[in-house]
């Protein structure tokens, strides 16, 4: 009989965070020398390149109840406003200003005051849902939903082109907020009423019950990323009772090979889901406390030893090198709002490594690069904050410009190596084993779009069996 994880755990830590890194906005608003425009009649515009001939097939698009109109030059993919047009006399020219360049058929524009939605060059007016700035909107002419990103972001006109959300059943899509521990579910672009809504988990997976019965599944809930938008999987009461999904009031292996591969173990006090070696947790895994606490990371004979990220349900953390369940190496942990990075032994921080502004954009901008901990950040939009020895990455998280993350160790050239996870900015997740920057060893790799996992051996970043 296996013996539950029983581990005391002190101070708790939080990786470092950092602001994502602005997409650059030159071509909103910015005034063109080269094009103008004439009201020609109460009724009527023309406007003109540069060399004085008038462009033909300028479609009107929107005042948006203000006194300028954005008009589209299709042939070019140019958006323009024309400024204070009503109150324009007939045979004025003025400036055009360029609101958006090479914008697609599908887009949106907005101002303060209202918005349009594009699609094909066509307006419609969908239902939307505010998400944190970004409107999921679903247009029901066309049966199809779009993310409208940022575009409560603007503090004046603004324009962007659609992101397709693609197929969903029931066009219902979900997407997590870590910060604030919740989740939203928006089927054809609005939310669906949360008082009757219970959920539980399963795995990583959160299922939602609606008016008490099975509806939808999260899938990977709690390896997904914030505002990262997927679409659900619908559950029924039916086949929710013959699921192979572990119920988590059994105990004992309800999942996968306990023995010698990858499985799930649940306890008395929460459950393990990773890989194991002679019935001993050994490699990547995730043990999950019935009271919100998770530890992943790597285990070595059934002992959170190596390196790993705790996390407790009020969003503490401890993340570092882990001995026998205790922070031992270098480390860093939150407790409330109370940072500590050094180095530490047997749970006992003996080296403080301070967080220091260098006055500086780019390079090492907090800290010591060197030896110590601190931020490095470079001229494409890449960050990294964690460890460093010998003026080289060691453990920490590095942040690319894409929105791809990767959390853990790194060897003498700063490759990916170890144990470590990666987040995709399409959302695919690998964790496990990693050697000269590729996966390799044992490791768990999970496809967003699909759903399908591959989860085994990899030999230099491929996949080889389970």
């Amino acid at each position: 009989m296996k013996t539950f994880v029983s581990l005391f755990l002190c101070a708790l830590m939080s990786g470092a965070v950092w602001a994502q890194v602005p997409q650059p906005m030159s071509s909103q608003g910015t005034s063109s020398n080269t094009v103008t425009w004439e009201r020609t009649t109460n009724d009527s515009f023309s406007v003109y390149s540069k060399s004085g001939a008038k462009i033909n097939g300028i479609l009107e698009l929107t005042q948006l109840s203000t006194d300028t109109l954005a008009v589209l030059d299709p042939s070019a993919r140019v958006i323009y406003l024309l400024p204070d047009y009503e109150s324009t006399l007939v045979f004025t020219k003025k400036e055009a200003v360029v609101l958006k360049n090479n914008v697609s058929k599908d887009f949106y524009v907005t101002n303060p005051y209202s918005y349009k939605t594009y699609v094909n060059d066509e307006s419609y007016s969908p239902e939307v849902t505010n998400v944190g700035g970004s409107y999921v909107a679903y247009v029901s002419e066309l049966d199809k939903t779009y993310l409208e990103k940022d575009i409560r972001a603007f503090p004046s006109w603004g324009a962007m082109d659609l992101i397709d959300m693609g197929e969903a059943p029931e066009d219902t899509f979900w997407y997590r907020d870590r910060d604030k521990k919740e989740y939203g579910i928006i089927a054809q672009g609005e939310t669906i009423d949360y008082d009757r809504v219970t959920s539980q988990f399963e795995g990583d997976d959160l299922v939602i019950n609606y008016d008490d019965s099975p509806r939808y599944r999260l899938v990977d809930y709690k390896l997904t990323s914030s505002f990262v938008f997927k679409p659900v999987k619908l559950e029924n009461a039916s086949t929710s009772a013959t699921s192979s999904t572990p119920s988590t009031t059994e105990t004992g292996c309800t999942r996968g090979d306990c023995n010698s591969g990858f499985g799930r173990y649940d306890y008395d006090n929460g459950y393990y889901d990773g890989f194991w070696t002679g019935g001993l947790k050994n490699g990547y895994g995730l043990y999950s406390w019935n009271d919100g606490g998770t530890y992943v990371g790597n285990w070595t004979d059934d002992k959170m030893t190596g390196y790993g990220v705790y996390t407790a349900d009020n969003d503490d953390i401890i993340k570092g090198e882990f001995y026998n369940g205790n922070l031992s190496g270098i480390g860093v942990t939150r407790t409330g709002e109370e940072w500590k990075q050094g180095t530490w032994s047997g749970g006992t921080q003996n080296a403080v490594y301070n967080f220091y502004g260098n006055d500086v954009d780019t390079g090492c901008t907090i800290g010591d690069c060197q030896d110590k901990y601190g931020k490095m950040v470079w001229t494409n939009g890449d960050t990294y904050v964690g460890f460093f020895k010998g003026g080289t990455m060691s453990i920490g998280t590095y942040s690319f410009a894409d929105g791809s993350k990767y959390s853990g160790q790194f060897n003498t050239q700063g490759q990916f190596d170890g144990m470590g996870r990666f987040w995709f900015a399409n959302d695919d997740y690998y964790g496990g084993e990693w050697s000269n920057g590729k996966y390799h060893g044992r490791g768990y790799y999970s496809f967003a779009a699909s759903g399908e996992k591959q989860i085994g051996r990899f030999v230099n970043g491929v996949f080889q069996d389970n």
